[in-house]
């Protein structure tokens, strides 16, 4: 069996963008991973750390994946990439403002 993985996505929000508007998208997302085969425990939120490193990357959510391929298949989901297009419009800078890092559990 294949090692699991934790999908981490980091943000720069639009300043226009409000906490409404962003937690009705990480309610999408958490609908939408909760009923997806291989993936679980859906979590969001903005960044906590006192170190003062995020270089703008304010806000956050990580993912559980079963495998390698389950993200795969969740990357090639129509929903997936109907969220993502969303997420994008909330962040500055398009896909530059936004950092995605996979690692294997």
């Amino acid at each position: 069996m294949a090692d699991p993985l934790l999908h981490c996505v980091f943000f720069r929000r639009k300043a226009d963008v409000g906490d409404k508007a962003l937690l009705a998208l990480y309610g999408a997302f958490d609908h939408f991973v909760n009923g997806f085969d291989g993936a679980s425990d859906f979590r969001a939120g903005p960044n906590e750390s006192p170190e003062g490193l995020h270089r703008g990357f304010r806000d956050g959510f990580v993912i559980g994946f079963d495998s390698p391929e389950a993200r795969d298949r969740y990357l090639e989901d129509p929903d997936h990439k109907a969220l993502g297009a969303r997420l994008i419009e909330m962040v500055e800078g398009g896909v530059e403002g936004l950092l995605v890092f996979d690692m294997a559990l």
